[in-house]
């Protein structure tokens, strides 16, 4: 459940921010709705938290085994 969440959060912010929060009729792309973006970024700090010590972990781990190969 815990990847789960973090995978489908993080689907849901790219596709909220392509079709609900960027206006795709005009020549240059706007932000729309930026109280509702305000508010969706606020209520998942906490997994965008978690997603970037994940992110940072994992870069550490494939750095690790590049430079323990390479050695």
């Amino acid at each position: 459940p815990f990847w789960l969440t973090l995978v489908v959060a993080v689907i849901v912010q790219n596709l909220a921010a392509h079709y609900q929060f960027l206006e795709q009729r005009s020549l240059q792309k706007e932000l729309t709705n930026r109280r509702a973006l305000y508010i969706v970024t606020y209520l998942l700090f906490p997994i965008n938290v978690l997603v970037g010590v994940l992110a940072g972990v994992w870069r550490m781990v494939i750095s690790g085994l590049y430079n323990a190969v390479h050695f």
